[in-house]
């Protein structure tokens, strides 16, 4: 018994990180809005849908159908923030 959790190891000291996840079209200036704010979704063609993940403190823009990470930003502190790096 004991040779088969040999392989095991501890688990990590933080837990699951919950997100919530929400679809958003890629606006004319290539950016997703998110609670009043716009993050940037480049090399997303304008009009496409993305996947936006929100967790407590940064966002993931996700390709829609891959699943692919295009970019992960922290959130934007005020309304109306811009972050386009």
């Amino acid at each position: 018994m004991l040779r088969d959790n040999a392989h095991l190891q501890p688990l990590p000291i933080t837990g699951m990180a919950y997100f919530t996840e929400v679809q958003r079209p890629v606006c004319d200036n290539s950016c997703v809005r998110i609670a009043h704010s716009s993050y940037a979704a480049r090399p997303v063609p304008i009009g496409a849908k993305v996947m936006v993940r929100l967790f407590e403190l940064c966002i993931e823009i996700r390709d829609l159908h891959t699943q692919q990470l295009l970019r992960p930003t922290p959130w934007q502190t005020g309304p109306a923030a811009w972050c386009c790096p």
